[in-house]
């Protein structure tokens, strides 16, 4: 019995051996139902599938990990960009450029909400900061802030830029007459009717009591004119009601130009149209003057 048990065992020996040989891999015998069951199988096909198997798992990686950079760079854009420009938009309004608009869409999400809020901020700080509260146009430091940027800018790029000043007539005498309460009515209507006036680039502002200055950029000395006597005649043809009182008011108005020879400042321009304003009031009020020099530029002449 043990020699044919070793004889059994040399013989299943010499078998795997050949079995090897020929390229096949086998399992270590399993006991089954009282037997011991050996499961054969080709090499090449076993190698075949662990390759296959492997690519598989490295195609695998390498796409989750492409996924996961380009979901990172879009979250990190979407972050980021918003921020950028947020970051700009408190630059501008710490340069006093209220002007520009958040270019951020409100969403639902956190970015979107901050820039709902960031937006109404900044409105809030431009008619708190930049605008004459009784008129509504823009106050003299935003103005002065704007006039020297528009100088510059049409000295660099040699366009027009015009200025018209403006007073209303005997505003002391409707002061004394009616009351204060009733001269803010009146300078309410005077805001009103520059704002009406007023292109998307011009800036009106209160330069300081009952004298207002209305910047033109891209402006030549004629249009200017036009533009002065359209305001003037728009109020005096405005009746605004006061109590049971219907006043009627007027302007004077002084206009310039810039000059890159004589007047190439924000206080030349002031200077020349705050003297050709004077000249209005000595010549009979309610009427619009071109400074001489400015005039000598148009087609008009100085009354």
């Amino acid at each position: 019995g043990q020699v044919g048990a070793c004889s059994l065992a040399r013989s299943a020996a010499v078998g795997r051996a050949v079995l090897t040989a020929k390229g096949y891999q086998y399992t270590e015998p399993r006991a089954l139902f009282g037997a011991d069951l050996t499961l054969i199988v080709p090499s090449r096909f076993l190698l075949g599938d662990l390759l296959t198997l492997k690519n598989r798992i490295i195609t695998a990686v390498l796409i989750v990990g492409w996924l996961s950079i380009w979901i990172i760079l879009v979250l990190a854009h979407r972050i980021a960009a918003p921020i950028q420009r947020l970051s700009q938009a408190t630059h501008d309004i710490i340069a006093f450029n209220y002007s520009t608009e958040l270019e951020i869409a409100a969403g639902d999400d956190e970015i979107g909400e901050l820039a709902a809020s960031f937006e109404t901020m900044r409105k809030k700080i431009k008619n708190l900061v930049a605008k004459d509260a009784l008129t509504g146009v823009y106050n003299r430091r935003f103005l002065m802030h704007i006039f020297e940027l528009a100088v510059l800018k049409a000295l660099r790029l040699e366009t027009e830029l015009a200025l018209i000043m403006l007073d209303i007539d005997k505003f002391k005498r409707i002061n004394d007459t009616y009351g204060h309460q009733c001269g803010d009515r009146v300078l309410e209507e005077v805001g009103k009717v520059l704002l009406e006036q007023t292109r998307k680039y011009d800036t009106p502002a209160r330069y300081g009591g009952e004298e207002f200055v209305f910047l033109l950029p891209e402006t030549d000395i004629d249009c200017a004119f036009k533009i002065a006597e359209r305001l003037r005649v728009t109020l005096a043809e405005r009746p605004i009601v006061w109590e049971d009182t219907v006043i009627r008011c007027t302007m004077s108005l002084g206009v310039s130009c810039l000059d890159r020879e004589e007047a190439n400042t924000t206080a030349a321009l002031i200077s020349e149209a705050d003297s050709a304003l004077y000249q209005a009031k000595e010549a009979g009020r309610n009427r619009t003057v071109i400074h001489p020099r400015a005039a000598r530029r148009g087609r008009r002449r100085p009354a």
